[in-house]
């Protein structure tokens, strides 16, 4: 790794702690090849200042900071100048810069003044070496120990000091950063009258590697490199004392066309220093050390941004100032785009995959908003960097990339790199290496390419494709329900014939609740035989009956007609027509008429004589016809007329007076008329006569016409008709007998047809025929109901998108084929385009800085569009402050369940650990102050691990993740019988024989069954991780296998480390190994190391999130032999429970880990019952002997062998819904991503389209069987 990449503190550089003479190098180097470290930074403990949360101000650090000096004075806090004043938030800053600058104070530890022991125990001093390998050193070439320490005991003894110094060199560099390993050259020596000890520091840095080298006795290859510097901290002393002195100048000296030679620097010294400071003495040295000192540029740094800081709505949101908080979680918080930044679309310069999670945080930056990114292990977040820096860049805006983590940084860098966009980034010193980490599976980016087509399609393929998912997910219409939804539907429903379908207009009028309310109403009116009860079937049927009591009514009219009225006004009529000459009547309209007819005879008879009906009245008519009406008449003379009104007046009876003789003439004419209508044949020539009863027949008349008439408009609906009065005398008779006989029908009629008639507007007569026609029951009708409504509005949908039907089997597969092509293109044309934008800059878009080297990149007083935090939960809110002030929008990305951030100066065996988690993250510090988005899935591990780790309280791995198959578990445990050991002086048994012994035959395993797979062991405590790194080592000559497994040069080399230092260990193997035995009286001490601290619980999380494929942890003791009650910390606790679950005897059924999964995992867990297609074919599958299980969530459906060994096939389907803010995200991550993974898993994968699970399917079952006998 390059140690360089984030810089160096510039001039606040100096000397740190290095461990005593007596102590073990912090890490164990890995047994590696050329080019490999050991990749085991270790955290050093977290720093004396403590902030308090984001609602109230900085709170004072612990009294302990800054720690006490080693030989030097603790770095001052004071000197700061105050916030200007009369700003919103002005006190609450004040007061919080004032924790902030504390805190930053005790970050570097003591000035690099050195002590006799410091220089003694602390450093690797080269003035002994031999003068050939000095000579080769300084004029810059590598050069290895052996070749300046010929003695064997010198050289062990520099073996063993280069050891610590890389540890610690590579923990600073990796988690903070800073490039600390310096060739220290010169010593100026003073007694320092605070200590009262003679303290030392060198006059010249210079940046130097250590590399070990060989493959039995690890060898170190020390390497120079970078620029000579003057020690900051010599150059404060000297400008204290006044000696005047160009720091610059001085370096220069030392530096010529051959090489790099102090001595002139150190003469020009002496001269400075003869005298204004003649106790500094000034003598030759070269050594090889750890130099660290940040805190005095960075408290300065903080003061100097006073004027941004107050201006910062993230600094006063920290701060406490509660305005500054909601501005930045407004919606419509984003800073002003530059003018090439506006209206810019995502996609044209995204340069690497993102799913929707991850293209969510890039549309939310190039919005120009400022965000918080929850980033677990394996998420994604060095994906999102890099392609947010490109986008960036590709815009126009300039990014300070400030990492908590080196080998973020490096990540970065590196996918960049593959994209041919290394160039975008530049650190301090200038050096980027992108071979440091190892390989992601990420979609190769080709040269642009024209995307292909379909076949017969529109052209564009992937549009197709994306069609095609909207179309099935999309609720459409009055409905509101998708295609998907609709076949599900029907699947779900009892198989049938083909239903009914629904009339257009009837099925937009019936939404679902619609449709529920009219299966309310088939259910009654089939429960009172609608459906039993056709139409005309009862003399009742159809009867417009509203209610029970119309229906009461009715059968007393009708009942009251047959057995009374009826027959009496028959009778009555048959003796009025006997008795004036008149035919019987035949029905009651006629008995009416002939009523009619005789009253109004009678009314004529009692105005005129006998003789008015003898004879035609016309021509008397027309004579006494008003003038007006004579026109239209005979035309009478005056004597004619007068003679025929004569004749009329002779008609009338005597003593009547008609006040309108010629209307009187009228009706008689009318009655003669009707007279001669109704005459009986037998009374031919008999004048008409009233006989008696009339009056009384007119009131039954009256009653039966009455009830009659009502009867008929109850009865008009009905195939019989309401015409009653028309009917003849029997056949009324016998209507009226069956509607009496009918009775019981009446009861539910009322309430039937009042259904039938609702069902009938709804459109559902059609249905109700088929219902009839096929006798369902009430229930069945209704399910009939719903199958006609879902397959009509299937249809419907069908008809209205073409695009549901457009993909088959085939044509999916294509469709598939192009979105990776057309990926590729478009991710090259998004390179491209970030080419073309940067060709012209004069500088990188992109800075990389670490935390604690800020005071570099902000020394220029450079302002940023954006600054963004990787790793932001290993880095302070101090400097997380001074990174925003030089910036207008922050980014900030990091893992909730992470390792807090540390303290900068190593730990010295000798001093008393410092607390861990005495900081708080900048990440937990703006949880409730921006906006966050979480990236949901798992690109990292497979489902099991992500679980396993997921169990750790306040760890997060995801939402998402692919499993591995069942027979191949990517977790297990390793049980050593041999479980005793010698305990040491506390009493706890670390590391035993045992357990060592079997890390070792793990990883030989490993090299002969992986041997191309990357492998790391993890130890939780650091003397466990020396002896398997020694143990490893010794077996090294008798294993030719593995020194040639371990001199194999590639991207991730062998790594053994502890938990501590393994949150940049990425490897396709991990081995963790407990290392915690029981003393020989079989007792177990409950200690655990670092699982002890605040902090426990989050380095066994990172142990369990470092593995690619396969996890095996080794342990002596069970989880039983650790008592709860003994365990007080949660790190402990989580230890326990994970012994406790890898020991739980193996399913008998392969698919039950899946199951138990689903328990623990959110997106398993969800679906409340599996879906109905998938739920088919899981049934169809297991009736074909195959064993499946429907997931819930990726794969849709795991399908074995009936067998109980065999390959596993992972189903996926086009029915789970994507995204609706990044559709094609989503479709990229389903259609691409996740095949890719299953089948890197080692998934047999078969696609299948909902489409086709509904209509048949006997074909997806049968390409389902297909790869399980392909892969047997």
């Amino acid at each position: 790794m390059t140690q360089g990449l984030m810089g160096v503190a510039g001039g606040a550089a100096g000397a740190g702690a290095a461990p005593g003479a007596g102590q073990q190098p912090s890490s164990t180097p890995s047994p590696e090849g050329d080019g490999g470290r050991p990749d085991a930074p270790a955290p050093p403990a977290g720093g004396a200042g403590q902030l308090a949360g984001p609602g109230g101000p900085a709170a004072p650090a612990a009294p302990a900071a800054p720690a006490a000096p080693r030989g030097g004075r603790p770095v001052p806090a004071t000197g700061r100048r105050a916030v200007p004043g009369g700003r919103p938030g002005a006190s609450a800053l004040e007061r919080a810069l004032a924790g902030w600058r504390t805190e930053l104070a005790s970050l570097g530890g003591p000035e690099p003044l050195m002590t006799a022991e410091d220089l003694r125990d602390g450093s690797l001093e080269l003035a002994s070496a031999h003068p050939s390998g000095v000579a080769l050193l300084l004029a810059g070439r590598p050069t290895r120990l052996s070749h300046l320490f010929r003695e064997a005991g010198a050289l062990e003894e520099a073996r063993r000091r280069a050891r610590a110094i890389r540890g610690e060199a590579s923990a600073l560099a990796d988690e903070h950063g800073l490039q600390a390993c310096v060739l220290a050259v010169g010593l100026a020596s003073w007694h320092d009258e605070a200590t009262g000890l003679t303290v030392s520091t060198p006059l010249l840095l210079r940046p130097a590697e250590l590399h070990a080298r060989g493959s039995g006795p690890v060898d170190y290859e020390i390497g120079l490199g970078g620029p000579v510097r003057t020690n900051p901290a010599l150059v404060r002393e000297l400008q204290r004392r006044g000696v005047p002195v160009d720091p610059a100048g001085l370096a220069a000296l030392s530096v010529h066309a051959h090489g790099f030679d102090p001595a002139p620097a150190l003469e020009r010294l002496r001269s400075l220093t003869r005298v204004s400071a003649p106790d500094i003495q000034v003598k030759p040295g070269l050594l090889v050390t750890v130099l660290v000192d940040v805190a005095r540029s960075l408290v300065a740094e903080l003061d100097r941004a006073g004027d941004e800081l107050a201006g910062s709505d993230v600094a006063l949101a920290l701060a406490g100032d509660a305005p500054a908080r909601t501005r930045l979680q407004s919606p419509g918080a984003a800073v002003e785009l530059p003018e090439g930044a506006r209206g810019v679309d995502p996609d044209d310069v995204q340069v690497l995959p993102l799913d929707a999670s991850q293209r969510r945080v890039l549309d939310t930056v190039l919005a120009g908003r400022s965000v918080r990114v929850e980033a677990g292990p394996g998420t994604g977040a060095t994906q999102v960097a890099a392609t947010t820096v490109a986008a960036l860049a590709a815009t126009g805006r300039s990014v300070l990339l400030v990492a908590g983590q080196q080998q973020e940084a490096e990540d970065v860098a590196r996918r960049l790199a593959a994209r041919g966009l290394g160039d975008l980034l530049v650190d301090a010193t200038g050096s980027v290496d992108p071979n440091s980490t190892g390989p992601l599976p990420v979609i190769p980016v080709d040269a642009p390419a024209p995307a292909p087509a379909v076949a017969g399609g529109d052209g564009d393929v992937v549009a197709a494709l994306g069609r095609h998912r909207a179309a099935l997910h999309t609720r459409r219409g009055p409905w509101g329900v998708s295609a998907l939804e609709a076949m599900a539907a029907l699947a779900v429903l009892p198989p049938g014939p083909d239903p009914v379908r629904l009339a257009p207009a009837a099925l937009r009028a019936m939404d679902a609740a619609e449709r529920e309310k009219a299966a309310v109403e088939l259910r009654e009116a089939v429960d009172l035989g609608a459906l039993s009860a056709r139409v005309g079937d009862t003399a009742w049927s159809g009867a417009a009956l509203a209610d029970r009591a119309q229906a009461a009514e009715a059968l007393d009219e009708a009942r009251a007609l047959r057995d009374d009225l009826l027959p009496a006004l028959r009778r009555q009529a048959t003796v009025l027509a006997g008795g004036s000459g008149l035919r019987v009547p035949g029905c009651v309209a006629d008995a009416q008429a002939q009523l009619d007819l005789l009253a109004r005879v009678r009314d004529c008879l009692d105005s005129f004589l006998p003789a008015v009906f003898d004879r035609p009245l016309t021509p008397l008519i027309d004579a006494t016809a008003p003038p007006a009406q004579r026109a239209a008449g005979p035309r009478y003379g005056v004597f004619e007329r007068r003679r025929l009104e004569r004749a009329a007046r002779e008609l009338v009876r005597p003593g009547v007076v008609l006040d309108d003789l010629h209307g009187a003439l009228v009706d008689a004419e009318r009655a003669r008329l009707d007279w001669e209508a109704w005459r009986a044949q037998d009374a031919a020539g008999a004048p008409p006569r009233v006989p008696q009863g009339v009056p009384a027949a007119e009131v039954v008349l009256d009653q039966v016409v009455a009830q009659v008439s009502a009867l008929s408009a109850v009865l008009a609906p009905t195939t019989g008709g309401g015409g009653l009065a028309d009917e003849p005398w029997h056949a009324l008779t016998e209507r009226l007998g069956a509607l009496v006989a009918d009775s019981g029908t009446l009861a539910d009629l009322p309430q039937r047809a009042q259904l039938l008639a609702v069902l009938e507007r709804r459109g559902l007569v059609p249905l109700l025929e088929e219902a009839r026609r096929r006798g369902l029951d009430p229930d069945q009708a209704v399910v009939e109901l719903r199958r006609s409504w879902w397959r009509s509005v299937l249809d419907t949908l069908v008809a209205a998108d073409p695009a549901l039907g457009a993909l088959d089997a085939v044509g999916h597969a294509e469709a598939s084929a192009a979105l990776a092509a057309r990926e590729k293109q478009r991710r090259a044309a998004a390179v491209h385009r970030v080419r073309g934008a940067t060709a012209l800059s004069a500088s990188a878009p992109c800075r990389v800085s670490g935390p604690l080297a800020l005071s570099v990149e902000l020394a220029s007083q450079r302002r940023y569009d954006v600054v963004l935090v990787l790793a932001a939960h290993r880095v302070g809110v101090p400097e997380a402050v001074l990174a925003a002030s030089a910036g207008r929008q922050l980014v900030v990305v990091g893992d909730p369940g992470g390792p807090t951030p540390v303290r900068v100066a190593p730990r010295r065996s000798d001093e008393a650990p410092l607390p861990r988690g005495s900081r708080r993250s900048v990440f937990d510090a703006l949880e409730q102050v921006l906006p966050t988005v979480r990236l949901a899935w798992q690109h990292r591990m497979p489902l099991q691990l992500a679980a396993l780790a997921s169990a750790v309280p306040g760890t997060t791995t995801g939402e998402r993740a692919v499993p591995c198959p069942p027979g191949r578990p990517p977790v297990r445990l390793r049980r050593v019988s041999d479980v005793t050991g010698r305990p040491d002086a506390d009493g706890v048994v670390n590391s035993p024989d045992g357990e060592v012994a079997a890390v070792v035959d793990l990883v030989l395993s490993h090299v002969r069954d992986h041997p191309n797979e990357s492998l790391a062991v993890v130890a939780l405590t650091r003397p466990h991780a020396r002896r398997i790194a020694d143990a490893v080592r010794a077996a090294l000559p008798a294993r030719p296998e593995l020194a040639a497994f371990l001199r194999r040069r590639r991207r991730e080399s062998f790594v053994v480390t502890d938990v501590e230092r393994c949150a940049d260990t990425v490897r396709d193997a991990v081995v963790f190994s407990v290392g915690l035995g029981v003393t020989p009286l079989g007792r177990f001490v409950h200690r655990f190391g670092p699982l002890d601290d605040a902090d426990g619980h989050r380095w066994l999380a990172s142990v369990l999130t470092r593995a690619r494929k396969r996890l095996t942890v080794v342990s002596c003791v069970a989880g039983e032999v650790l008592e709860a009650s003994q365990c007080t910390s949660t790190g402990a606790s989580a230890l326990r429970e994970l012994l406790l679950s890898l020991e739980e005897p193996p399913a008998t059924d392969p698919l039950e880990p899946l199951r138990a999964l689903g328990a623990r995992r959110g997106p398993l867990a969800e679906a409340p019952a599996p879906d109905p297609l998938l739920a088919r074919l899981s049934d169809r599958l297991g009736g074909r002997g195959a064993r499946a299980l429907v997931t819930g969530s990726v794969p849709d459906v795991v399908v074995l062998p009936a067998g109980a060994d065999g390959p596993a096939v992972a189903v996926l389907t086009d029915i789970p819904a994507g995204t609706d803010d990044d559709p094609v995200g989503d479709l990229v991550q389903r259609e691409l991503v996740v095949p890719e993974q299953l089948g890197h898993l080692g998934w047999g994968v078969v696609r299948v389209s909902a489409r086709e699970l509904f209509d048949d399917p006997t074909g997806p079952v049968a390409a389902v069987l297909r790869e399980l006998s392909s892969g047997a």
